[in-house]
């Protein structure tokens, strides 16, 4: 079994493509094997983004990193959202593979053994999410490829949305 990916809220369509992608990515990032023992709860919610400033984020609910949740704008597109999706998986895969670990202190995060405090750093040159969003477009494309989706009415190519 692939990793267990719960979702609360959303469309039909929003939450089978999110348990689809959410196992795909899961599974490429950190192998099946560890992927099977990790259970993720997407929540698509209303005005994350207005409220918190937030497109998506992640938490991770036990000591073990094997239980994550995943929060994600609704008035994203669907495709947005599945990119959202493959770049907190990156960072589960980050926890999981231990690359990406807390401390004490909420501001400071070791990265590959190295304390950085988000304080000092712009969220745009921190490591992970440098390696999350370098790594977000090529997960969604693939998946994309994969299931074959690029030609369904509800895809719309970011690269080529009219009125973006």
């Amino acid at each position: 079994m692939a990793a267990e990916i719960l979702v609360v809220g959303g469309t039909k369509l929003q939450k089978k493509l999110i348990r689809e992608s959410g196992e795909y990515y899961l599974t490429r990032l950190a192998g099946y094997q560890v992927a099977s023992q990790l259970t993720v709860v997407v929540k698509i919610r209303k005005n994350l983004f207005e409220e918190e400033n937030a497109k998506a984020d992640c938490i991770w609910d036990d000591d073990e990193h094997r239980e994550f949740e995943v929060r994600i704008d609704s008035s994203m597109t669907t495709v947005a959202m599945l990119r959202c999706l493959a770049h907190e998986c990156v960072h589960i895969w980050q926890y999981v593979s231990g690359k990406m670990r807390d401390t004490d202190s909420i501001s400071i995060i070791k990265w590959n053994g190295k304390k950085i405090d988000r304080r000092h750093t712009d969220y745009f040159d921190l490591p992970w999410e440098l390696e999350a969003y370098s790594m977000e477009v090529g997960l969604l494309e693939r998946f994309m490829n994969y299931k074959g989706y690029f030609k369904k009415k509800w895809y719309v190519d970011p690269d080529f949305a009219s009125g973006s």
